[in-house]
């Protein structure tokens, strides 16, 4: 994994390849044994698989390599040596890494990972590939799993592990993705600060930087976080063959907005549906600087959804009904288009539970 940082009291940038947690305890590890460690005993010490072992030490190595210190090598029926003089560099090339960089995911924060990374995935994804995520063992890993097929289930949705071609969700589109738009928020700055590695990091600046223009151009501001999570997401759409289908009357009221008009501009290399839900996910997470113009829109794209959402618009009254209770405490006024995106924010996240 690269990270870029600054070096102390420097000026300039400097590209460091930073160690991952599993990385870090396993050259800890190395430093501490006298003679000989084979690779078994590190699959064994670390609870991975050999495989995993060989492919943190290439990790491992290009660290080494960006210290200007000799790489591990590891020697035919014997395993890796690392002599006092070396010892004492990687030491020293420890100690320069900034503390952020090492993090330790907690238990709930893997099971997201796990879960947006397939959700998002362009390419197959196994077990191993999680424990390189998260960083934890094999058995962790199985556990992560678990956990995650056991929620996503409570949202009618199966995840589902296919001989090679590994783990993928099965289940409603809509229902994924709305998932996927919840989840990724609480994990987003992890790939922010190169702690998970993205796929795609240019395309995502460039998805980011057209968001940031439609952003600009409308004079409306969005809810935080919302524009990296469609960047990231999007990112990879061409390597996925899901489509979100939207019926005639709901085509008609989204693309009859600027906002449509804008991002069919913006990103005409992505599939007319795909259009579509950038700016229904656009307008649901926007502050209007136009007041009546924000509520005028969003009242039209909502009746037009009612056809095929009806049981998530039971819980969009209740939470009105709710709100419209707390304002008559208040004094405010409901109709705020700021208050009206709040309620529809939490009635999403009611309807996909």
């Amino acid at each position: 994994m690269i990270n870029i940082w600054k070096a102390k009291g420097g000026k300039n940038m400097s590209i460091v390849y930073n160690l991952d947690v599993r990385c870090h305890e396993m050259l800890k590890y190395l430093l501490y044994q006298d003679g000989y460690t084979s690779i078994t005993q590190l699959a064994e010490e670390m609870n991975i698989s050999k495989r995993s072992v060989y492919y943190d030490i290439r990790k491992i190595n290009e660290w080494m390599e960006a210290q200007h210190l000799s790489e591990l090598v590891v020697e035919r029926k014997k395993g890796i040596r690392i002599d006092d003089e070396q010892k004492a560099m990687i030491r020293a090339g420890l100690k320069m890494i900034p503390s952020e960089l090492a993090y330790v995911f907690t238990p709930t924060e893997r099971v997201k990972i796990i879960i947006c990374s397939i959700l998002q995935r362009n390419r197959n994804l196994f077990l191993d590939d999680f424990m390189d995520f998260c960083q934890v063992s094999r058995n962790t890993t199985i556990s992560d799993v678990k956990e995650a097929g056991r929620i996503i289930s409570e949202y009618q949705l199966q995840l589902i592990y296919e001989n090679g071609k590994g783990y993928h969700i099965k289940g409603d589109l809509v229902r994924k993705r709305s998932i996927y738009f919840s989840y990724f928020s609480s994990i987003a700055d992890f790939y922010k600060k190169g702690i998970l590695p993205l796929d795609a990091p240019e395309k995502v600046q460039e998805f980011l930087d057209r968001l940031k223009d439609i952003e600009n151009a409308l004079d409306v501001q969005y809810v935080q976080g919302t524009l990296y999570t469609i960047a990231v997401f999007f990112s990879t759409i061409d390597n996925r063959t899901d489509v979100v289908e939207f019926s005639k009357k709901e085509k008609m009221e989204i693309m009859d907005t600027k906002e449509y008009e804008m991002v069919s501009r913006r990103f005409s290399d992505l599939k007319e549906s795909e259009q579509l839900y950038i700016t229904f996910t656009g307008i649901k997470n926007a502050e209007y600087t136009g007041r009546f113009y924000g509520r005028r829109i969003w009242a039209r794209i909502t009746m037009a959804f009612q056809d095929t959402c009806k049981s998530f618009f039971t819980n969009c009254r209740s939470w009105i009904l709710k709100g419209e209770r707390v304002n008559r405490g208040t004094g405010s006024s409901f109709k705020d288009i700021n208050v009206s995106i709040s309620i529809w924010s939490t009635a999403c996240e009611s309807y996909v539970r």
